[in-house]
Parts: structure tokens; sequence; C-alpha cells
């Protein structure tokens, strides 16, 4: 796997050398880092050729739970680009990843936008009434002389 190291380098210098922000390529770099370490753990350990859409899908199980959708979503998207150079460089006949599909994320599965006058009430009086350690600290606090 010594291979997937120096094609992963290269695959990062290209990501700079295309101008992308460097938080981003070292993103990029640690989800292919912990990729490649996935892949040093199986046995028997699989080729670079031989890594296949069943491999895939195994590790995109293994790394999903307790993770948003769009945290899913972008490590198959970064699996998907470094594929895309897998291919160009002539070491993978297709990307297998290509056609997979991601979790959908739906924008609408967020807090209704309208709440009604009684309940947003209810809320902020629960809010006013709970005192963390903070707010005593504030209220026991002596005025500066």
């Amino acid at each position: 796997m010594r291979r997937w190291d120096r094609l992963v380098d290269a695959y990062v210098e290209e990501c700079r050398a295309r101008g992308i922000c460097a938080a981003s390529v070292a993103h990029t770099e640690s989800k292919l880092g912990q990729w490649g370490s996935w892949l040093r753990s199986r046995r028997p350990r699989p080729t670079l050729e031989a890594i296949d859409a069943e491999l895939h899908v195994r590790y995109l199980a293994s790394r999903s739970p307790f993770r948003a959708k769009a945290t899913v979503y972008g490590t198959l998207s970064t699996m998907r680009c470094f594929g895309e150079y897998l291919m160009r460089q002539g070491l993978w006949q297709q990307n297998p990843l290509r056609w997979m599909k991601g979790p959908k994320v739906r924008p609408y599965n967020h807090l209704p936008r309208r709440i009604e006058r009684a309940h947003m009430e209810a809320l902020w009086r629960a809010a006013a009434a709970m005192q963390g350690e903070y707010s005593r600290r504030l209220s026991n606090r002596e005025p500066p002389h």
C-alpha cells in the first residue's frame, strides 16, 4: 500500500496546483488517509486494482454511523474525485463511485419557519427559568468598586 500513499501525495499536489484552498486540500488528504488505513486493515489486503464497488460500500457504511448525511456525502465525493484521478492514471478501468448516490440531504428537514406565538412564548419562559452555572455566577457577582 506504499503505492497508495504515493498516489495520494500526487493527487494532493495536483489539488494544490489547481489552487484549491489549503484547508480543503488538508481535509481531502485526511479523508484519503483514513480510507487507505481502512483498506490496509482488511484481510486479505486488497490490491489497488481489485478495489470494487462492494468494498467502497463497506467503507462508507463503516464511516456513516453517527454522522450527518452531508458528512457522508462529502466523504463519497472525495472518494469519487480520487477514483477519477486513479482512472486518469490508468489504474482503474472504471470508477464505481461515479454511479453511487449519496444520502439525500433534504432542506425541508429543518425546523419549521413558523412556530405559533403561544409555543414561542412558552419556549422563552422555559429558557428564562433555566439558570446554568454561568447565569448564577453573573447574578451573584458584586458590582465593581
